[in-house]
C-alpha cells in the first residue's frame, strides 16, 4: 500500500492556494524571502527625497533616511480530520475532495484580509459608501490621482467588486481588451482579470469592501489652532461625534502638492484617521496619516 506523504500534500496545497488567490497575486512580494532570515518583522528603507536648488552655487541638503516595517501579523489555517484510508487515494482525488475546498476557504480569507488594508490608505476618490458605476468614476479618477502623486505608469492594477465590475465594464466592453474574449482561464487569478483600461489591468474580487464612515460632518468639526504639523491634529468638535479608522478627512486651505515638484495641486490634502476616536467634550485630537509636513524635501501639503 502506498500512502500520500505530508510533503506531497503540502506541495499540492501550496499549488492550489496560489491558483486560487486574486489579491494575493497582485501585491508586492519582493521581501518574502527576507522573513526566512530575520523572523516576523522586516525593516525596509524608504527612498530618500531631494529638492532642486537654483543658481550655480552648490547648496547641500541634509540626507534624511527613514524606514518602515513589514510584519507577519496574520496566521490562518484550515484543518480537517481524515483516515489512513483517505491517504491511499491518488493525489488528484485527494486534492479534489479535501485540498481544493480547503485552499478556496484559505485563499478567500487571504483576499479578504488584503482588501481590508484599504483602511490604512489616505488617498481616495469618489464616495466611500457607493460602488463606482461608470468608467468616469473609476479608472479616470483613480488614474488622475495616481498621476498627480507621481505613481509610475507601469504595473497599475484596478480591482473592482462585483457591482462595480459589471457596471463599469458593461459600458466599455467594446473598447477594452482582456481574456473575456478568447482565452480560457486556468486559475482564479486569470479568471479575475477581465480587461485592460487606460493602462490598468482590471480585476474582479468579491472581497472589495465599502467603508462605513463615522458620524462627523463638515460643519461641526474645526481645526483648533493654526500651524499644526505631525501625525495628529487638534480639533474642536461637537460632543459624541465619532471618527472611525479609515475615515479620510481634509482641512480647508490645506492642499495637496506634487511629491516631486512640490507644486500646489487643486485638491485638498487627504489624511486618513489611524485610530477610531469619539469626541467626549468640545476638543478632540485626531491621529492621522500621513503626517503634516509643510516644507523641505518631504513636504506633502501646502499649509
Amino acid at each position: 500500500m502506498s500512502l500520500i506523504t505530508p510533503n506531497v500534500i503540502a506541495k499540492e496545497a501550496l499549488m492550489q492556494l496560489e491558483n486560487t488567490l486574486v489579491m494575493g497575486n497582485l501585491v508586492h512580494r519582493d521581501y518574502k524571502k527576507e522573513f526566512v532570515k530575520v523572523g516576523a518583522t522586516v525593516s525596509i528603507r524608504k527612498p530618500v527625497q531631494f529638492v532642486a536648488s537654483d543658481g550655480a552655487a552648490r547648496v547641500n541638503q541634509s540626507v534624511s533616511e527613514s524606514t518602515t516595517s513589514v510584519t507577519i501579523n496574520k496566521q490562518k489555517h484550515v484543518s480537517w480530520a481524515f483516515s489512513s484510508q483517505d491517504l491511499t487515494l491518488t493525489v488528484d482525488n485527494y486534492a479534489e475532495r479535501y485540498i481544493q475546498p480547503a485552499m478556496v476557504a484559505l485563499a478567500n480569507q487571504v483576499d479578504f484580509d488584503l482588501c481590508g488594508l484599504y483602511i490604512d490608505i489616505a488617498n481616495g476618490v469618489g464616495s466611500p459608501t457607493i460602488a463606482p458605476s461608470t468608467f468616469a468614476t473609476t479608472a479616470s479618477l483613480v488614474g488622475r490621482r495616481m498621476d498627480e502623486q507621481a505613481v509610475p505608469q507601469n504595473g497599475r492594477k484596478l480591482v473592482l467588486n462585483p457591482a462595480a465590475r459589471w457596471a463599469v465594464l458593461g459600458g466599455v466592453q467594446g473598447t477594452t481588451t482582456g481574456p473575456w474574449s478568447t482565452k480560457i482561464a486556468e486559475n482564479a487569478f486569470e479568471r479575475a482579470k477581465v480587461a485592460n483600461i487606460c493602462g490598468f489591468e482590471v480585476f474582479g474580487d468579491q472581497n472589495i469592501q465599502l467603508h462605513t464612515r463615522g458620524s462627523h460632518t463638515t460643519t461641526t468639526t474645526y481645526v483648533n489652532g493654526t500651524g499644526q504639523t505631525g501625525s495628529s491634529i487638534v480639533c474642536v468638535s461637537t460632543d459624541g461625534l465619532t471618527f472611525l479608522k479609515g475615515d479620510i478627512v481634509t482641512m480647508v486651505g490645506c492642499y495637496d502638492v506634487n511629491p516631486k515638484s512640490k507644486a500646489t495641486l487643486s485638491n485638498l490634502k487627504q489624511f486618513v484617521i489611524t485610530a477610531s476616536q469619539t469626541a467626549a467634550s468640545s476638543a478632540i485630537t485626531l491621529p492621522i496619516y500621513p503626517p503634516i509636513i509643510t516644507s523641505g524635501a518631504y513636504q506633502n501639503c501646502s499649509a
